[in-house]
């Protein structure tokens, strides 16, 4: 008897480093680029003399370069403001997205970027989910394209605004799953 409870206990412990070491090897990273066409709508608001702020949501489909990423044909919603300097033709942007791929597994972002009018380049971070998402992680540089900067000069203060179409680049995505 007083050799099988060290037996057992040996047991145990290889059990759980072989469980932990299972653990650590379901994480997955995944490196790949996306595109998203979106469309866009909000209300445009004069901040001061030559400058306005844009707050509204855009929204589209995620699509995946190359193999399928885990997040490819997502819709993305994606809340945001931006603020447009008209006189010195630069512009800031920040925004959350939600990443739906069903009801059970969705994954959240945030973005900001800096530019021009039009062109707007800064960075994306995936930082949470649940579902199938749930401890996600990962980002990637990211730009912004529309024509919002040609549409905004001259609305009044409050006036809705239909972006229409743009599109999003994430160049660099590195998704992090723990599955």
């Amino acid at each position: 008897m007083s050799l099988r409870k060290p037996l057992q206990t040996g047991l145990v412990a290889i059990s759980l480093f072989v469980s932990c070491l299972c653990t650590s090897a379901l994480a997955e990273e995944r490196n790949t680029r996306a595109i998203m066409q979106w469309e866009g709508e909000g209300a445009v608001y004069n901040i001061g003399p030559s400058e306005i702020i844009f707050l509204g949501a855009f929204e589209g489909i995620m699509y995946f370069e190359g193999k399928n990423g885990a997040l490819d044909g997502a819709f993305v919603t994606c809340p945001s403001s931006q603020r447009l300097n008209l006189e010195q033709a630069t512009t800031s942007a920040k925004g959350f997205c939600e990443i739906t791929v069903s009801s059970d597994d969705v994954a959240y972002a945030e973005w900001t970027c800096e530019g021009i009018p039009g062109d707007c380049k800064g960075k994306f971070n995936l930082v949470s989910g649940h579902g199938r998402y749930e401890g996600i992680s990962g980002s990637s540089d990211f730009r912004i394209r529309s024509i919002m900067g040609e549409l905004v000069s001259g609305m009044g203060n409050g006036s809705v605004m239909k972006v229409g179409k743009g599109i999003a680049l994430l160049p660099n995505l590195v998704v992090n799953l723990v599955e």
